[in-house]
């Protein structure tokens, strides 16, 4: 069971047949005119003209493109950065498995856990945070300053190890930021000792979103730290202490990690992509490993919008589609350690499946620092199928602004309405709440995060509905993050008078 799937097994009782397209499987080099069966949501024969059986649902894909479930390990689900709903980038796109990327950190993950489980149809798996509360806390929060003494004494360690023995299947990895005091070599030397201790790889961010003239890292030194197993995301980035040491030249580091096996991940985001960077590296033969799309609510109207249209950007700079699906497949689930679970067609899996439409026609991309790319052609997807149930893509929904702004469904001035008729179990919960927090010396994230969470995991209603029943209190759709970090950036003569008026409503 992964984080948010609403399914353990696959089994749904739908039984299928894709009719005639051409099935491209890295993993199990099929490249043909097939058929694919499903049956009780597992995939149950691949191959040309196979019976069709009584009751089964044929879908005719002739010229579409059938391949595996699509993996995006590196997108916002959790957190002030997120989405109310992530199916919407998940299989509503294509999208079959996704990794939320340092939503949640050693303080924040049980949140993470109980507000999603059972609520997405789309498999979810976390790179935990290094910074304990989370991304979304962390990069503006007390306990990331310019200085490491203000790092260290945080990392809850024996935390970090209880949530791996518990999360190990969901828990892909550990992110860490290679920027600020986080990118010196003491500090990465540390976070990589903590991930070899947990059993866990590092996922790293490289390139310098936050400072208008950062100090140089030793990237050679902190590239040379990885692993097989580790990833270093945004590849292509256009940002200070990027892998480039020049305009026209890698660090000398990546070449013997590339050859070691270390994973390079492109993390388009809404910051770190630039096709000049992206071209220049492929005629250097710096390929990436995986292709990801680092939705969040900065890019999915544009210039990212989804993982396919990161896709369609590297057919326009001359990869073919062969090329690319390991990235977005084969890959992608060695990089979550579920290659056993996702990423292929073969018989016996669970049916996640995408089909996909390769267009011909001038598409225009862009990147995030204002470059164009005119391609040939660009890739539409058909529909997709989750444990054999057949989800249509719906890209309105991923960009309605309901569903990507945070701040847009903030209701300030009023109480929102589902909120109104919240029964009188949901109403004794903020009532509960406000008491606490009435009470607290200070209003800082930690103390108001620790106060509220010893609040929820008493409610009868337990830790997850009681969460998204205080963020309800003031968002209107609810976007999972957790409560008392979310509380803690607002007025605290704000939120205790919006708690009691819910309370007493």
């Amino acid at each position: 069971m992964t984080l948010g799937s609403v399914s353990a097994d696959g089994a749904t009782g739908r039984h299928l047949l894709l009719r005639g397209g051409h099935v491209l499987d890295p993993a199990s080099g099929r490249d043909e005119v097939a058929d694919v069966a499903v049956r009780d949501g597992r995939i149950a024969a691949v191959g040309p003209d196979l019976p069709v059986e009584p009751g089964v649902e044929v879908h005719d894909v002739r010229g579409r493109h059938v391949v595996p479930g699509l993996i995006d390990i590196h997108m916002h689900a959790f957190g002030g950065i997120g989405f109310s709903d992530s199916d919407t980038v998940g299989v509503r796109s294509g999208v079959t498995t996704l990794c939320d990327a340092g939503g949640a950190g050693a303080w924040s993950f049980p949140d993470m856990s109980a507000q999603l489980a059972g609520r997405l149809r789309t498999d979810l798996y976390s790179w935990m945070y290094m910074g304990p509360s989370g991304i979304a806390v962390s990069l503006i929060g007390e306990e990331q300053q310019k200085d490491i003494r203000s790092i260290v004494p945080v990392i809850p360690v024996t935390d970090m190890f209880e949530l791996v023995d518990r999360h190990r299947d969901t828990i892909a990895g550990m992110k860490v930021p290679a920027f600020g005091p986080t990118g010196e070599i003491g500090p990465m030397t540390l976070a990589k000792g903590l991930a070899r201790s947990l059993g866990l790889p590092l996922y790293i961010h490289v390139g310098d979103i936050q400072e208008r003239q950062p100090l140089p890292l030793d990237m050679d030194a902190i590239i040379d730290l990885l692993d097989p197993c580790d990833t270093v995301t945004h590849c292509y980035s256009p940002n200070p202490n990027s892998l480039f040491r020049s305009e026209t030249e890698l660090y000398p580091s990546i070449a013997a990690a590339i050859e070691r096996g270390v994973g390079f991940d492109v993390g388009m985001g809404a910051f770190n992509f630039d096709f000049r960077i992206a071209r220049r590296s492929m005629e250097l033969g710096f390929l990436p490993t995986t292709l990801s799309s680092d939705l969040q609510q900065a890019n999915v109207t544009g210039p990212t919008y989804s993982l396919v249209n990161v896709m369609g950007m590297f057919l326009a700079m001359g990869m073919s589609l062969r090329e690319i699906l390991p990235m977005v497949t084969t890959n992608a689930a060695e990089r979550l350690r579920a290659a056993d679970r996702h990423g292929s067609l073969a018989v016996g899996r669970a049916a996640d499946i995408t089909v996909l439409d390769l267009v011909s026609a001038p598409t225009e991309f862009a990147d995030t620092v204002g470059g164009r790319l005119t391609g040939a052609q660009r890739l539409d997807v058909v529909f997709t199928a989750k444990h054999g149930e057949i989800v249509y893509p719906d890209a309105a929904a991923a960009q309605d602004p309901g569903n990507w702004s945070n701040f847009l469904a903030f209701a300030e001035d009023e109480v929102p309405e589902a909120a109104l008729g919240y029964d009188a179990g949901r109403r004794a919960l903020l009532g509960r709440l406000a008491d606490v927090l009435e009470g607290l010396d200070s209003w800082a994230p930690l103390v108001v995060q620790e106060a509220t969470t010893t609040v929820l995991v008493a409610d009868p209603l337990g830790r997850g509905d009681a969460g998204r029943a205080v963020l309800g209190a003031f968002l209107h759709p609810v976007f999972p993050q957790s409560p008392g970090y979310f509380l803690s950036t607002h007025d605290r003569g704000f939120v205790l008078e919006r708690l009691r008026r819910v309370a007493t409503a």
